[in-house]
Order: structure tokens, then sequence, then C-alpha cells
């Protein structure tokens, strides 16, 4: 079970790296740069932490980008500023060069309202770089009932279109100039998780803390099928403000 966490852990960060590649490559961030302003949201929660003056990105040798794991908030010192805020609502005195999101905006009920504020947070020319769950365009009534409902009961989100993003982006003033569905980064997660329900205690504990909690473990098995169908869609979305 330890080995099976950690390596879960690796896979999410591969495309966390992924993410922080495309923001470095897309939006000619110097790499050697050490004052970009970051506001980095955490998965779910509405967590905002203030990375500034922090490296963007270690150069390779090369100027490639084999030194990214400097983007990894887990690799920042522990004194970054942190704010607890309503990410459909943020204010800040300041202005960021990039607004990260990772795996959290599918959690918001008002969708609209983050990439809004998110827009605000932007200076002129900043970058918005999320990745994040969505379904596949065009699903018909039994692929949404069969691949999508149980994620969304089990995992408590919305799921939307990639295009629908795009449409938030173009109508919050910013454009969007690179997308990826990166579900090959991230598909080994979910046969992973479905080795760890294998568990019995941990069934046990889930019987004993309610149906949402079981539904939780369910939607394992349901988002391992979105993947394996491609009906359901990990992507990457980078957007520059106008």
């Amino acid at each position: 079970m330890p080995h099976a966490r950690g390596l879960l852990t690796r896979i999410h960060r591969s495309a966390q790296v992924r993410e922080a590649s495309g923001v470095v490559r897309d939006d000619e961030i110097d790499p050697g740069r050490i004052d970009v302003r970051q506001l980095a949201l955490e998965d779910a929660v509405r967590d905002l932490r203030i990375l500034e003056g922090e490296r963007a990105a270690e150069p390779a040798a090369d100027r490639g980008l084999g030194h990214l794991h400097d983007l990894d908030a887990r690799d920042l010192p522990e004194e970054r500023p942190r704010v607890l805020m309503d990410a459909e609502d943020m204010k800040f005195d300041q202005t960021f060069d990039v607004v990260w999101s990772i795996e959290s905006i599918s959690h918001y009920p008002q969708k609209q309202k983050f990439f809004a504020s998110a827009a605000q947070c932007l200076e002129s020319g900043g970058t918005l770089a999320l990745t994040d769950w969505f379904k596949k365009e065009q699903l018909s009534e039994r692929e949404h009932k069969k691949f999508i409902e149980p994620i969304e009961r089990g995992m408590l989100v919305e799921l939307d279109t990639m295009q629908d993003y795009a449409t938030f982006v173009k109508s919050n003033c910013m454009r969007v100039i690179y997308s990826e569905i990166l579900n090959e980064n991230c598909a080994k997660t979910w046969d992973l998780c479905l080795d760890i329900l294998k568990n019995k205690a941990l069934w046990e504990v889930a019987a004993e803390n309610g149906s949402e909690f079981v539904d939780f473990l369910q939607a394992f098995r349901a988002m391992r099928a979105g993947f394996a169908s491609g009906n359901f869609i990990y992507g990457l979305i980078i957007a520059k403000r106008l």
C-alpha cells in the first residue's frame, strides 16, 4: 500500500510538471526569471497560495524543460503566504503573472465567476494555467449516464467540456493559447486506485461514515471506465490575459 500511494503521487506530479512545461513554453516566461508572481489554487479547497519571488523554473544545461520541479508548490519554502478565500470571488491588492489551478475548478458551483475573478487577478499578458477533469464533447444521453454521472456523484463535481472552459476564458478577456488532453499521463492513477479498493478495511470505514464515502470509493471504478472509454478527460488549458 505505501508503494502504491507513492507511485500515485508521482503520476499526479508528472501531470503537474507537464502543466508547468506548458506555461514556460507557451507563455515565453524566462526559465531563469526569479520574480514571477504566481497564484496557486489547491485542489478542491479554496486555499490560495501566493508564490512570489521564487524561481519560475531551473533551466537545464540546454535550456530545456528538464528541471521544472521548482514549480511544484511542495518544493517552495514554508513561509510562503497562504490565504483562505473563495476562488469565485478573489480579491487582492496586487495582480499576478500566473494564476495556477490544478484539479480544482470542476468542484466550483459557479465556474464563470472563477474565470472572471481569475482574469481580474492577472496582469495584462498574464497567464491562466489549469488542469482539470472534463467530459468528452457531444456525449449521448446514454454515455453521460453511464460514464459521467457516477463520477459527478462520487467526486462531488459537475463536469464541463474543454470547449466550455474555452468559452469562459474568451468571455473574460482572455484567449486560449494551448490545450492538451493528458489522459495518457495519468491513466495509471485509476489502475492503482482499483488496487487500493481491494483493501476490505477501507470499505468498512466507508460504510461507517455514510453513503457519500461509499459513492466516493465507487467513483474510482467509474473514473477508470471513463478514461478507458475516452468519455472522461484530464485536460490542460493555458490562456493569456488580453
